[in-house]
């Protein structure tokens, strides 16, 4: 999650609200994401703005995985991770805390990593939209941030439940239910974008 955070560095983003440090950037809505070049150069992993100029150099061939696929790997591993831990939950009930503590922290990584899937989908496809002005990539987006709404959701229940809200020197107020509104807006944005030149 990380190798996409447009801040630039691991120490000023914080993954599990998606924030930088409020006098910086804040949360990081859908525009931070649309023309992000922040991807370890010596990794496997396509920023976005890179993969975006390769398509429109009509490659088609890539020696590193794309943000699509980075998107789709996120979703499975989080998807698998709640196959299991879902079931497991429903057998162990109350009778072991310290596993049921342990396996919440596994579904709160799930499910934050499903976000950043629908979220990764979404930059991606509404920088798609950008360049080529397709209403389809526009649509996409769309649909990928609904269900990253949904799970957003769903996340914030299970870690506001479990945590409780506190504020920190770097990044301010960790309460993902005040980042829901700022979450729900990035369907919007990608509603009324108009095209930008990067």
């Amino acid at each position: 999650i990380c190798q996409y955070s447009p801040s630039g560095t691991d120490a000023a983003f914080l993954p599990e609200m998606c924030l930088s440090n409020p006098t910086l950037f804040g949360f990081f809505d859908i525009k931070r994401f649309v023309n992000s070049d922040q991807a370890d150069p010596d990794g496997d992993i396509m920023s976005f703005a890179e993969y975006a100029k390769a398509l429109d150099k009509g490659e088609t061939t890539f020696s590193k995985r794309t943000p699509f696929e980075v998107a789709d790997e996120l979703r499975s591993l989080s998807q698998r991770t709640l196959d299991i831990v879902n079931p497991t939950l429903e057998k162990i009930g109350e009778t072991n805390a310290e596993i049921k503590n342990l396996l919440l922290d596994q579904k709160c990584f799930a499910l934050i990593g499903h976000y950043y899937a629908q979220k990764f989908e979404a930059g991606m496809n509404l920088r798609l939209y950008n360049d080529t002005e397709d209403k389809n990539y526009q649509d996409k987006a769309i649909t990928a941030l609904q269900i990253g709404v949904g799970v957003w959701k769903e996340y914030a229940a299970l870690y506001t439940s479990r945590f409780i809200k506190e504020r920190l020197p770097r990044h301010g107020l960790i309460d993902p239910n005040s980042y829901t509104a700022i979450v729900e807006k990035d369907i919007s944005i990608v509603q009324k974008w108009v095209k930008r030149n990067y």
